[in-house]
């Protein structure tokens, strides 16, 4: 069963990724030819400035979902409605909390990049982007759920469906109207909409949890929770640290031009990591579920399986297979 979950995760994604990716290919470069590069500069931007924001986030997300890999395989459902309730109040601080620091930090945009660069609509842009993310974070928790269970798949539809939708929408837009804010608009409507119905495909899918339980979560599972949060606080400083701070400096120190044109190249490498993160993506929550039994010689060696063997046939034979067109 973990092996079929876990291929039927890779083919579903794969084929949501290549197809949006195509499609985003086109929006990009329509994008690029009637809005210039300015637009793309900001919205870039922004991307690094809310992903600063996200630090507040403190690694709950994934600390939970580690929490939920036992209790899915023992079918746990009291200490699942547990850990739910818990990870959909923690979100619901952290929304409140990511509203207020993103109010303030407007007020010291300037910093990042300066007036004379900003667009005229440079308020509404701004804020239609916290409230996106701040909604994102009342709806989203319980898509690690269904991805601890293995069952993330199931959401792909939902998700390819609405994006291709969306993509199109936008690229008429663009041709018609030649307008960001409308054009931003329909994303974020678009992704509200995919959290709406996603959230409601999971309540029915666990129909039997409850999701608001009053039950108290036990000592040792708080302990675990808390100790995977700051051992994660240190990861996800330091990867924001390495992966979202470079359009905050190339704005600060060049302009926003420069930005627009290293977010083109930044796409480009996302797109090829996304594809090996697919892949270990997917067979994440049903490696958890494995270590969940407590078979930990049998753990260690489909770990080592996973993450050396197939490491070396993804990274090592592509690096030979360069340095092999190099020597041409």
């Amino acid at each position: 069963m973990r092996v079929e979950n876990s291929i039927k995760n890779i083919i579903s994604n794969l084929c949501s990724n290549i197809v949006t990716s195509l499609l985003g290919f086109i929006s990009r470069t329509i994008f690029i030819y009637t809005l210039g590069k300015s637009y793309l500069g900001i919205s870039a931007l922004l991307q690094n400035v809310f992903g600063l924001l996200a630090i507040s986030e403190l690694g709950i997300s994934t600390a939970i979902g580690f929490s939920l890999y036992k209790p899915l395989a023992e079918n746990n459902n009291k200490l699942i409605s547990t850990l739910m309730t818990i990870y959909k109040k923690a979100y619901r601080v952290i929304a409140i909390t990511i509203l207020f620091l993103g109010i303030i930090l407007y007020k010291y945009l300037d910093f990042f990049v300066s007036k004379n660069q900003q667009p005229k609509e440079i308020f509404y842009i701004y804020f239609l982007y916290l409230i996106n993310i701040v909604i994102g974070y009342f709806l989203s928790y319980k898509t690690t759920l269904i991805s601890s269970d293995q069952k993330a798949y199931k959401l792909v539809p939902i998700q390819i469906k609405l994006n291709i939708i969306t993509i199109l929408i936008q690229i008429v837009y663009l041709l018609v109207f030649k307008e960001y804010l409308g054009y931003l608009t329909i994303q974020i409507l678009s992704s509200i909409l995919i959290n709406i119905i996603q959230n409601r495909f999971i309540t029915k899918e666990y129909n039997y949890l409850n999701f608001s339980s009053k039950d108290k979560l036990p000592v040792e599972e708080k302990r675990i929770i808390i100790k995977n949060m700051f051992g994660l606080m240190a990861a996800k400083l330091g990867d924001f640290c390495v992966n979202s701070t470079d359009n905050l400096i190339i704005s600060k120190f060049v302009d926003l031009a420069s930005v627009a044109i290293y977010s083109n190249y930044i796409m480009i490498r996302n797109l090829v990591n996304g594809y090996i993160g697919i892949l270990f993506g997917a067979i994440t929550s049903s490696f958890g579920n494995l270590v969940a039994e407590g078979n930990d010689k049998k753990s260690l060696e489909v770990f080592n399986i996973l993450f050396f063997y197939l490491l070396y046939y993804i990274v090592l034979k592509q690096y030979h297979f360069y340095v092999y067109l190099i020597l041409l």
